[in-house]
């Protein structure tokens, strides 16, 4: 990074060397946790400056992006889970043409960006530029945010009955996005 400004209560945390004043990795990590550490971190590109907002590292709600990304993970769990208590299981065979509202299509075009967006931010390292792994945390929080999306509009179980191309979309989330947070080395949880 290029400078980090720790931001705390609103204001920035002073630091300075003549006074003692200052915050270690670990003093920072044992505040924070690693995950929100490391999403926060790489979520700016390493010529950039970054304001660090302990505060809302800490946070519990959608605010947090990092929380926000894990939590889309867990409910994607979530509806598995539900949906094997009604005996269904994924159907590489379902129709997944039936898959035409807005949210669903969006989900599937937000999925399938990130081959390109890998070998992009891998083939940065050939022409010279940085790896660019802000761009995954970009990628983690705008696919959550799709997913999200998807969630509140397009019901994967409805009376009873599971809906096997809308499962089957929700599997593919999940491999992508346990994919994205492992290739961060952030941690995915099925349960929050």
């Amino acid at each position: 990074m290029q400078f980090v400004r720790l931001i705390k209560g609103g204001e920035e945390f002073k630091i300075s060397k003549r006074a003692g004043t200052y915050v270690t990795v670990e003093e920072l990590l044992d505040e924070i946790g690693v995950d929100a550490a490391r999403f926060f971190i790489l979520s700016r590109a390493t010529n950039t400056h970054m304001d660090f907002d302990i505060d809302l590292a800490k946070e519990r709600s959608q605010k947090n992006p990092v929380y926000y990304v894990q939590y889309s993970y867990a409910r994607s769990h979530q509806i598995f889970g539900k949906a094997k208590e009604l005996g269904a299981e994924l159907d590489a065979g379902a129709d997944v043409s039936r898959l035409t509202g807005e949210e669903e299509l969006s989900l599937i075009k937000k999925l399938s960006e990130y081959p390109e967006l890998l070998e992009n931010i891998v083939g940065g390292q050939e022409r010279n530029e940085s790896y660019g792994l802000h761009k995954l945390t970009t990628y983690a929080l705008e696919l959550a945010t799709s997913f999200h999306k998807f969630y509140e509009s397009s019901y994967v179980i409805e009376n009873g009955a599971v809906n096997a191309p809308r499962l089957l979309l929700v599997g593919a989330y999940q491999i992508i996005l346990g994919d994205a947070l492992r290739l961060l080395g952030i941690s995915a949880p099925e349960r929050m």
